[in-house]
This record gives structure tokens, C-alpha cells and sequence, in this order.
């Protein structure tokens, strides 16, 4: 499993708001190879019983905001806290409600130094 800085149509790890920088674009992967090639690993490893094809890649490959930097785990980290946030109409959200917003839950996880999850708050 992958989960990067991307949107659904821009894998370049740069957004309108915020660049994550070259290690964040989905051609780079963490010195992996492009996610296109990656894809192919995996369904080679999984559809044509070829798992020396993933042997190098992590179970799990996540890109860790603020820290820019990606980090192989053997399973995702279980959520560890949960987080109320409330989106208003004007499209901004806040850790508090307001008139006319709707409120999500957003369970988090962060990775520890040792790669572990930790509350997040």
C-alpha cells in the first residue's frame, strides 16, 4: 500500500498551498521506482505468482507531512486518536463548529522514530 501527498489527478507532490518536494513526486517513490512500475511489480508479484518482484518494497509505504520524508512499515499503523474537524461554507475547516459546517471524524496516525504509531492529539 502507498499513501503519498497526492491528489487524485496530481502525483508530483506539489499542490497549490504547499510543495513536498522532489521525494514526495510519484516518479521517485523513495528510490523505489516510478509508481507506474510499481503497480506492475505487484500485480506481477500477486496475478503471475512473481513475489521476487516486491521483495524490495515495503508492505506499506507512507510519506510522512512535515517530516517530507517516506517510511516503509510491515502493516499499517492502527489509528491512534481521533480528531473532530468542521468544515464550513466557505470551504475552511477548524477544530471547532460553526453555523451551516458539517463535521467529519478523521482518525490519525503518526509515526513514531521507531516507526510505531502515536497519538496524534
Amino acid at each position: 500500500m502507498f499513501v503519498g501527498p497526492w491528489t487524485h489527478t496530481n502525483f508530483t507532490g506539489d499542490s497549490p498551498n504547499i510543495n513536498f518536494g522532489i521525494a514526495a513526486a510519484s516518479g521517485v517513490m523513495n528510490g523505489l521506482g516510478d509508481l507506474s512500475r510499481l503497480h506492475i511489480d505487484w500485480f506481477d508479484a500477486v496475478l503471475k505468482n512473481r513475489p521476487e518482484h516486491l521483495r524490495r518494497v515495503p508492505s506499506v509505504l507512507l510519506y510522512v507531512m512535515g517530516e517530507n520524508q517516506w517510511r516503509g512499515c510491515q502493516e499499517l499503523p492502527s489509528p491512534a486518536g481521533e480528531r473532530s474537524w468542521y468544515f464550513g461554507c466557505d470551504g475552511l475547516r477548524s477544530p471547532e463548529s460553526g453555523a451551516n459546517g458539517i463535521a467529519i471524524h478523521v482518525r490519525t496516525a503518526l509515526l513514531s522514530e521507531d516507526g510505531g504509531a502515536r497519538v496524534t492529539g
